[in-house]
């Protein structure tokens, strides 16, 4: 009864150390401690470029086995980007008021 997938409609299947079952409908228990699943997602996302380009090919296994990007550090990124410079604070104070206490 373990988790399976046999020829799924994607063409693929993805292993990142996430997880990979609901615990609400799978009652066998795989463990508590798992990957956010960012890397599973980047992953994904590479095929998906390497599939629509119709090149799936020894050399782009190899990159993206030896990726670096970070989901998880461009999803951050994009939300630091979205602050306004009133919005940050230095030591629990708004910046304009650190400025004025220094």
């Amino acid at each position: 009864d373990l988790p399976k997938a046999l020829n799924p409609e994607n063409g693929y299947i993805i292993s990142a150390n996430h997880k990979t079952v609901d615990y609400k409908e799978y009652k066998h228990y795989l463990g508590s401690v798992f990957k956010a699943g960012y890397r599973a997602m980047a992953i994904e996302r590479s095929l998906k470029k390497s599939i629509e380009k119709e090149k799936i090919t020894v050399k782009a296994m190899q990159r993206l086995q030896l990726s670096t990007f970070s989901v998880a550090a461009e999803d951050f990124v994009k939300i630091v980007r979205s602050l306004s410079s009133e919005s940050l604070t230095i030591c629990g104070e708004p910046e304009a008021d650190a400025k004025k206490n220094s």
